[in-house]
């Protein structure tokens, strides 16, 4: 089913999932329990199978009002850590490009952006500016960003290093296909594009990518979940 041994690693796939595991315990302490019951069942869930206690009910219900802050960081870890467990199936199936797991994540990104909105507004009396709604989600872009970013860094400086290497031998092969560019021109677009194939540039391009479509997203949904408090007209 899988191209490569890389499949079988399992010290780096163990030390990646108590990773995960450990993120997923820090936000049950510190943030989850102001988050919808999805986000509960699915660390619940999560915890239980690798801890062994499935009747363990880790994450606690509270119905208090949640703040911006805090929804932003809930939603914002979430949506971090969708990125890193697709960026782990990725690198475990030796899949570069896949259209499939690009729409799974940018429906679960949609899903978790127009949820965080949402759940703003509910807390907020079930009213929401438009600007209120950008705020929202362009907060929780940037914290999914960062973490999925620094992720990202570590990704390709340690985990799999020779992912920028697979890059710059596809430019190769691209520019060497070009018959208008002269053997010069080929080193300076070669030169360019190592620039850019850094762990640093691509766990940039990560926060930057996070935040363009955070803010899109966020637009939309807020044009959608608009509802003006009448006492404020």
């Amino acid at each position: 089913m899988f191209k490569n041994p890389r499949y079988f690693e399992v010290a780096n796939l163990s030390i990646i999932f108590n990773w995960a595991i450990k993120v997923l315990e820090k936000i049950n302490q510190c943030f989850l329990n102001k988050i919808p019951s999805f986000a509960r069942i699915l660390c619940n869930d999560f915890l239980s199978l690798s801890t062994n206690c499935p009747n363990q009910n880790i994450i606690t219900m509270e119905n208090q009002k949640s703040s911006l802050k805090q929804i932003a960081v809930n939603y914002g870890l979430l949506l971090a850590l969708v990125s890193i467990l697709l960026m782990v199936i990725m690198y475990v199936a030796n899949i570069e490009k896949n259209w499939m797991l690009s729409i799974v994540s940018m429906v679960i990104t949609i899903f978790l952006l127009f949820s965080a909105i949402k759940a703003y507004r509910q807390g907020n009396g079930g009213f929401l500016k438009l600007g209120e709604g950008l705020k929202v989600g362009l907060a929780t872009a940037a914290i999914a960003g960062v973490v999925a970013g620094l992720y990202a860094y570590l990704h390709y400086s340690f985990v799999y290093p020779e992912y920028i290497d697979v890059i710059m031998e596809e430019a190769r092969e691209s520019m060497s296909k070009s018959e208008g560019m002269t053997e010069e021109q080929r080193e300076q677009a070669l030169n360019f594009t190592k620039s850019f194939t850094t762990p640093f540039m691509m766990a940039t391009f990560s926060l930057i990518g996070s935040l363009f479509f955070g803010f899109i997203i966020s637009l939309f949904s807020g044009l959608i979940l608009k509802r003006d408090n009448p006492n404020e007209m």
